[in-house]
């Protein structure tokens, strides 16, 4: 059962902007729902339980409390490997346990093939367990209720509200770059918006198959095969073959999708891409001629990114900006958020109410002044959420602005550019909290992994 004080913060979605309270009157709103949070989580989450105990941490009595007792994003993957590999589906069961409120035990694993034919008994027995991208070998599994799902939803077809109404009526020519099916938290966020501002008869998607996690799982093994020596020759051939065959077949759909955008583009249209395909898709117009898409007015593009590890120009997103008529990327956000940040007229990405954003050292250790602009680890507390303990520290080095918005509005703000610590540093990303959480998990795995 909810708190007040998360009741209090869930009712903030009724205000006319939510985006206009000031720290200081939400702060001891946040701070009283994470004590209700916590209060409610921590007898069924073992870690959770774990890390306030050794902390030494019972009342949340301010935001520095909440520090110690943040999860490090990593801990969403911090399963043993050996379970995928050997179909092992009640100990990952068992560690899914560990992280969230449920216990599972109603989920049959009877005569389950792969992780994607798990995560469908998740979602059929209500336990909404979304996943990151899997590119770096390992999935983060973030377990959600249908009550998450449906605020992510409700979010989503509001999420224009910022700078102007827009109502889910299914008025725009919709072109999706990515996929719409599947466990991936951004496919999801596609469905809900296709179901809210798509015209049935103009929508367009890339990825129609579901996307599945083990086959992305599989290429990126065989990337590290590859690297450190381990892979045949007959198993190379065979995943270059079959990535060739899925490159054109992407490339034929690519640029039919195209063509149909650069037609319909002066009307009003939705488009909806990570930057490689907005990229893509600018280069593709420049050798046409196009130099400038000249979107129809109420047109919007979605999705981002950031450049990450993409072979792209300093000043890619200046060129971007140029072509399409923005001024930067729609939102910020990870898999492991409720919510996207919007981006107001100035290019601000305006941090939602409902979750506490907290800006930390590098190390992840210590709550910086939340005054002024100040640089930092970007981090935060979300007491809303249902199954799993809601803090948590990003791999973001990010901004962040506690004063006025030059858009007039007076909450926190995140600026660009956001980095990656793991980008800047030369020995990697470290946060300091995750070794011990990890190792209170391997502990927990030991007679088993």
């Amino acid at each position: 059962m909810m708190g007040e004080a998360i009741e209090r913060l869930k009712a903030l979605r009724e205000m006319p902007d939510v985006f206009d309270i000031p720290e200081e009157v939400l702060r001891p709103l946040h701070i009283a729902a994470t004590q209700e949070a916590l209060d409610a989580q921590r007898p069924h989450i073992p870690v959770l339980d774990k890390r306030a105990r050794d902390m030494g941490i019972d009342r949340v009595r301010s935001l520095d409390d909440v520090v110690p007792l943040l999860f490090a994003h990593s801990n969403y993957k911090s399963y043993p490997a050996s379970f995928l590999a050997q179909g092992r589906w009640k100990a990952l069961l068992q560690w899914l346990a560990m992280v969230s409120t449920p216990d599972y035990s109603d989920v049959d694993v009877e005569g389950i093939a792969d992780i994607d034919d798990l995560l469908q008994r998740l979602w059929a027995a209500g336990y909404c367990v979304t996943t990151s991208s899997g590119t770096g070998g390992k999935l983060s599994m973030v377990p959600k209720s249908t009550g998450d799902m449906n605020r992510l939803k409700d979010f989503i077809l509001h999420f224009r509200e910022m700078e102007r109404p827009l109502p889910p009526e299914r008025q725009f020519h919709f072109f999706c770059f990515g996929p719409v099916l599947g466990t991936y938290t951004a496919t999801s966020i596609n469905a809900f918006t296709i179901e809210g501002f798509a015209r049935p008869d103009s929508t367009y998607v890339l990825i129609e198959e579901p996307m599945r996690n083990v086959a992305i799982m599989r290429m990126a093994e065989m990337r590290r095969r590859m690297a450190d020596g381990t892979a045949t020759p007959d198993e190379i051939a065979q995943m270059e073959a079959q990535a060739a065959a899925q490159s054109e077949q992407m490339k034929e759909r690519f640029a039919s999708m195209a063509d149909k955008f650069l037609e319909l583009r002066h009307e009003r249209v939705w488009l909806s891409a990570m930057t490689a395909q907005l990229w893509d898709l600018m280069l593709l117009a420049r050798e046409r001629g196009i130099e400038r898409a000249e979107l129809g007015p109420g047109s919007v593009i979605t999705g981002g990114g950031g450049r990450k590890h993409l072979n792209l120009p300093d000043d890619f997103q200046e060129q971007l900006n140029d072509f399409y008529g923005t001024r930067g990327p729609a939102g910020y956000g990870m898999s492991e958020m409720s919510w996207l940040y919007p981006a107001c007229g100035a290019g601000r990405y305006h941090v939602h109410p409902f979750a506490a954003a907290l800006i930390l050292d590098e190390r992840g250790e210590r709550l910086l002044a939340r005054e002024g602009v100040v640089e930092g680890r970007f981090a935060f507390m979300d007491p809303t959420t249902d199954y799993r303990w809601g803090g948590l520290i990003s791999g973001d080095k990010v901004t962040a602005d506690f004063g006025s918005c030059p858009c007039g509005r007076k909450g926190m703000t995140i600026l660009d550019p956001i980095r990656r610590y793991a980008d800047i540093n030369a020995d990697g990303d470290k946060i300091e909290c995750a070794g011990t959480i990890d190792a209170y998990i391997r502990g927990g795995f030991a007679q088993t992994a």
